[in-house]
């Protein structure tokens, strides 16, 4: 039997819940198989650190957003950097050094190598292709916050510290898992307090996941009100000091006023309800980067029926991959120049628009089929190796 320990965060209640819909879920979905394999896993807490118990198995697994960081800035500005707490990491390794680091931030860019002496294994959701990058000091620690400082000098308020990759160890890391391998509540047909409850169950242990509330996979609307769907965070504390983050998002919405200055933008913050209601009701999803590239709105439009537009993907690799221009997407330049083309294209293609919903919907329902169960368990595999 192979004992796999999985610490995850503070809040039991929380974390219990998210395990069954986040991105540890696919270790539920595939139990029979890691049955099968005598792969075990156990989920701790970090009350449980001090727990001899919680040592007493044959890898950990450690969560990156769970983990206690140390802040490299004394103010409390919501941008401030941080680092790993390294003493508590050591004294982890200490006691079992088979040490696997999920890095479960949201940016290909952004690491935490500074983990990397004491760690096994560094398990990313999405890489760059040119590996390189790791080693080069880019702007904001994102490969697209450097092009949006050297192409259009935008600045941020405080300089990102990078850990850069070094050679010895990049044998280390390697690609995971990323968001879209998780669930999506159906708040069409569930409201919130239907939530609230479907939580408190699987905390009290009563029942595993209720797959009827889930969301579903909608068909393409043909009979689509809207041309576009655009709900974009702009106006957050994120604009206040990541000017290099936000910069897409901002000159996104900017160009599509320029470009069709006849349809009216409403990007007013309304329920998951109605999210979900006007997304279906459109023809094409518009979606940028966050404070990394992969987004939940990409998988949010895919399970609703409509195509997306997103930034250029192609430096990406990741799993599932939904981003496969004109396959699965449609791409626009980071510099914006062929965004008008590409929306024309899509809106006067209506087979296009079909095409793409089709191709995205099979990418994610292959997820929980043989295709991924065999790339998450063959990946599982390759983690404790």
């Amino acid at each position: 039997m192979i004992k796999i320990n999985i610490l995850r965060g503070n809040s039991e209640a929380k974390t219990l819940i998210d395990l069954h819909w986040r991105y540890w879920n696919l270790i539920f979905h595939f139990k029979k198989e890691f049955d099968e394999l005598k792969i075990k896993f156990k989920f701790y807490f970090f009350k449980s650190i001090h727990d001899p118990k919680f040592y007493d198995c044959d890898y950990i697994f450690l969560d990156s957003r769970a983990f206690p960081r140390i802040k490299t800035y004394k103010d409390d500005i919501i941008d401030a950097n941080y680092t790993v707490d390294l003493s508590l990491l050591k004294k982890i390794s200490l006691k079992n050094n088979n040490l696997i680091w999920f890095d479960t931030r949201d940016s290909a860019g952004t690491s935490q190598f500074e983990v990397m002496p004491y760690v096994k294994k560094y398990v990313k959701k999405q890489l760059y292709k040119d590996m390189n990058l790791y080693q080069k000091d880019l702007y904001g620690g994102r490969y697209y916050t450097d092009f949006y400082n050297k192409k259009f000098q935008i600045v941020d308020n405080r300089p990102y510290i990078q850990e850069f990759l070094l050679d010895k160890y990049k044998k280390k890391l390697i690609l995971g898992w990323n968001i879209g391998a998780g669930r999506f509540y159906n708040y069409l047909e569930f409201g919130y307090l239907d939530y609230q409850i479907e939580r408190l169950k699987i905390f009290l242990k009563i029942k595993n996941l209720n797959t009827k509330k889930i969301l579903p996979f909608f068909k393409y609307n043909d009979l689509s009100k809207n041309d576009f769907f655009v709900h974009l965070k702009i106006h957050n504390e994120v604009a206040h000091s990541r000017n290099t983050v936000i910069f897409q998002r901002t000159e996104l919405v900017k160009n599509l006023k320029n470009d069709f200055p006849n349809y009216k933008f409403d990007n007013n913050k309304i329920t998951l309800k109605d999210y979900y209601k006007k997304l279906i009701d459109s023809k094409i999803c518009f979606s940028a980067y966050g404070w990394g590239e992969v987004c939940y709105r990409d998988f949010e439009a895919i399970y609703c029926g409509v195509p997306f537009l997103t930034a250029d993907m192609s430096n990406i690799i990741t799993w599932p991959n939904v981003y496969q221009d004109n396959v699965t997407y449609i791409s626009y330049d980071l510099d914006f120049k062929n965004l008008k083309d590409k929306i024309e294209y899509i809106l006067n293609n209506d087979r296009k628009r079909k095409e793409l919903v089709s191709n995205s919907q099979e990418v994610l329902r292959n997820v929980y089929k043989d295709e991924g169960k065999k790339y998450f368990v063959n990946k599982i595999l390759e983690i404790i190796a």
